[in-house]
């Protein structure tokens, strides 16, 4: 019965989002009628909802968002007995990262996001990486044309379709691009060549 009938409400916090649980009641006007409902509430950063997000990307591919981002994986090796490492590198385009000028240059900040998964065993931790930007008012044009380069190493599961998600975030406009890589190989140790004739 509770699935076919309740109620929804909803609340806008105040305080800040630090990861905390906090306590929620739900009481009803009349004390006969019980209620059942959640018991806390955790009141989440912009950052983790997205971490969240590119952690979902490796099964259900997100819509790509604003901003211009890329995924590459190099060959894996092996990291352990059912372990491999991954390099992986997401690219950024600067087409529609938000720049503010301050002094002769223009300031901005992204924060990039990576996991890596499969469909049997799960997503990788969700590695982070905040960059401050500065660019010199005068580089503007070429920022906008180029792409930032984030290098990050992600430990994945060798059993499963394997899936390098990434993300991107600016902090200024609150904005971000999705994308998604395969993961080529299987992290086997490479041949070892004798010289010996």
């Amino acid at each position: 019965d509770d699935f076919r009938s309740y109620y929804s409400i909803g609340f806008r916090p105040s305080g800040s989002a630090d990861g905390k649980a906090r306590g929620i009641e739900v009481r009803a006007k009349n004390p006969a009628y019980r209620v059942r409902s959640r018991q806390s509430y955790v009141l989440r950063s912009a950052k983790d909802e997205m971490a969240d997000r590119v952690a979902a990307n490796v099964y259900q591919e997100e819509a790509r968002g604003d901003l211009i981002v890329r995924a590459d994986t190099d060959l894996p090796t092996p990291d352990g007995r059912h372990k491999m490492k991954v390099p992986a590198k997401v690219y950024v385009q600067g087409r529609n990262v938000a720049l503010i000028p301050k002094g002769g240059s223009l300031e901005g900040e992204l924060t990039v996001f990576v996991c890596a998964g499969t469909s049997e065993a799960g997503a990788s931790k969700v590695l982070r990486h905040t960059q401050r930007l500065t660019v010199p008012a005068a580089d503007e044009p070429r920022f906008r044309t180029s792409h930032l380069t984030f290098t990050f190493e992600v430990i994945i599961d060798r059993k499963g379709e394997k899936i390098v998600s990434a993300g991107a975030m600016d902090t200024i406009s609150g904005s971000y691009g999705m994308a998604r890589a395969a993961v080529q190989g299987d992290g086997v140790q490479p041949v070892k060549v004798s010289t010996d004739f």
